[in-house]
């Protein structure tokens, strides 16, 4: 298994898969994550299984990575786990060193993990960041991984 955890970051990181469309690009980030996660397990190393399917956790392309987080994340407090993804949504953050209110430099943290999320409704003519805050939080309630932990 380190073998193929070795060959899995080569082929991620070295030997980048290229892709021409964004559904593409996104739906093979999920399926990597999910690669990784189930190398972590099989080595014993479940944190950085929960790590690699949790930075995926506001991909919405597919739901394979959710399936697979869920039973990790049904060991723990449920109610605590709602109350800090709550927490994290609500003080989601924009990394300025990304481009400030470009739609990719928005992100979560939660469980420990720096979740980024693409939110494509922004507007960019619109002064009132207050508003544009709370479509965000709307928007990321309305994500799979948020419904998922309000019902484990």
């Amino acid at each position: 298994y380190d073998s193929a955890l070795y060959f899995l970051y080569l082929s991620d990181n070295v030997y980048k898969y290229t892709v021409e469309c964004a559904n593409g690009y996104y739906m093979h980030r999920i399926i990597n994550a999910c690669r990784y996660a189930d190398i972590y397990r099989k080595l014993g190393k479940d944190e950085l299984a929960i790590e690699a399917l949790l930075k995926e956790g506001l991909n919405h392309e597919s739901n394979s990575h959710l399936e697979k987080l869920k039973p990790y994340l049904s060991a723990y407090d449920k109610r605590k786990l709602a109350a800090d993804l709550n927490t994290a949504i609500n003080n989601f953050k924009t990394d300025t060193s990304a481009g400030g209110n470009n739609v990719n430099s928005r992100y979560i943290n939660f469980m420990g993990t720096k979740i980024s999320f693409y939110y494509s409704d922004y507007d960019a003519h619109s002064n009132i960041e207050a508003v544009e805050r709370k479509k965000i939080i709307a928007y990321l309630k309305q994500s799979e991984l948020y419904k998922m932990v309000q019902t484990l």
